[in-house]
Parts: C-alpha cells; structure tokens; sequence
C-alpha cells in the first residue's frame, strides 16, 4: 500500500497510538503532519519516527516537543529520504545542536516559524548536505553564534524574519564567547552560494563591514525594518552579483 499523505493533526497519543503509528512502515509514508498531538514524551520515547523512513515531507505544529529537539539528540536520523521539514509553533526549543539534524542527507528545504527559540550554535546544521532553502520566520531567537550555518555551501536562501532583539556570538583570540548586537564578521562565511538572504524585521543595529565578503553570488538582499544607523561600503562593494537590495524603513541610517 502507498499513501501519499497522512494528518493526524489534534489527537491526543498515547503509547497503543504511537505503536498503531508505527505500523505506517508498511505503507511507506510520503506526506505526514503532525498538529497538536503529542503528550510531553511518547513522541520522543516511542521514537515513531524512526520507522518512517520512506517520509519526504514532515511537518509538526503545535507539539509539546521543545525540551526533546533541545537535548541535541539525533531526532531525525533515520528520515534519509526526508526533503522538506517544517517545525512550528513550538516553544521552549532552548538551543539548536550540532547533531540535531544528523542524518538528514537529502533535505532540501528546512522551516522554523513562530517557535521560541533560546539559541542556534556552532555547526547546528552542518550535516544537511543538500539543503537549498532555510527558513526563520518569528521563533523569537535570542542569540546565533558564528559557525550557525557552517558547512551549507549549497544553500541558495536564507530568511531571519522577525525574530526580534537578537544577539551575536562570536569567539575571541583568548576563546571567550563575546555577545554583541553587531553581526559578526564571520556568520555567513561558508555561504557562497547563496543567494537570496532576508534579515527583515530583526532589530539588527550593525553589521561588520566584511560580513557579506564571501557572498559572491548573491543577487537579494533585504535589510528592511531593523535599527541601522550605518551601511559601510565595503558591504555592498563585495556583493558583485547583487541586484536587489531593501534598506527600507532603518529611521536613524545615515
């Protein structure tokens, strides 16, 4: 049997449910979403998911899952064939890890929208070989540390939509971890394939005048509605391949 899709948003599981799920194994999955299911940890304990390897698409809304993604463990690693991701609606995902993601060999596309989440670190991303598109759309993310997005030489799109005050990492010569509200030098230095980057909406108040120097086919960049009090022309100079640019709505740019 081949079902393509599959909802079974707004039920209440428990563990005869999540092993009734487990049998979609047999009917080699293509489609799931997942909306407002899950008591704290039979998502997590059963690991369902896990059985599901045939999945392209996953999407889950509304879980109480935040506490799980946050502990860094492999939770999608057997979804080989997953291409899209979309994770919403989720709160207390206090950081994104490096091993997160682990496995995820064919994802192409990965959203996050209106989740909360405390922090993205080194390398959280930096085994999705494939990926083309990631996206943040208001998840309230308090701070990215340089490194967030090593290792995505592929990626074509990057959206940080609305998502607040946020803060930068970045390591001193003596290691120390240095929190600023300037964007860093080195955030998107393995992305030189990108080429869309949208950082509407977020408060930025400076960026480093190098921090696009490695984005060599960049053709978008949309800097709308943050708190800019200066554009240094060393950032667009090293945008050759630029076409679009927003600066619209930063009041106090000079």
């Amino acid at each position: 049997i081949l079902i393509e899709n599959f909802n079974v948003s707004l039920n209440i599981f428990n563990s005869k449910t999540i092993d009734c799920l487990q049998e979609l194994e047999n009917i080699k999955l293509k489609k799931l979403s997942l909306i407002a299911n899950f008591r704290d940890n039979y998502i997590y304990e059963n690991k369902f998911l896990n059985s599901l390897t045939t999945l392209s698409e996953l999407e889950i809304q509304f879980c109480k899952i935040g506490h799980i993604l946050s502990k860094n463990e492999s939770f999608f690693s057997k979804l080989v064939n997953l291409k899209v991701l979309q994770l919403k609606n989720i709160e207390n995902i206090d950081k994104i890890g490096d091993n997160l993601f682990d496995g995820l060999i064919n994802l192409e596309n990965l959203i996050f929208e209106r989740n909360k989440i405390g922090k993205i670190e080194e390398n959280s991303f930096k085994s999705l070989i494939k990926i083309d598109s990631l996206e943040f759309k208001q998840n309230e993310i308090k701070e990215i540390i340089s490194g967030a997005f090593n290792g995505l030489n592929n990626l074509k799109k990057l959206i940080i939509f609305a998502n607040n005050d946020i803060k930068f990492g970045k390591k001193t010569i003596e290691g120390n971890l240095e929190i600023s509200q300037k964007v860093p030098d080195d955030l998107f230095k393995e992305l030189n394939s990108l080429e869309l980057l949208d950082l509407s909406c977020n408060r930025i108040k400076e960026f480093d005048k190098n921090v696009f120097e490695k984005l060599y086919n960049l053709k978008t960049l949309n800097l709308y509605d943050n708190n800019l009090t200066t554009v240094y022309s060393e950032m667009i100079e090293n945008l050759k391949s630029l076409t679009n640019l927003n600066l619209g709505c930063n009041k106090s740019l000079k």
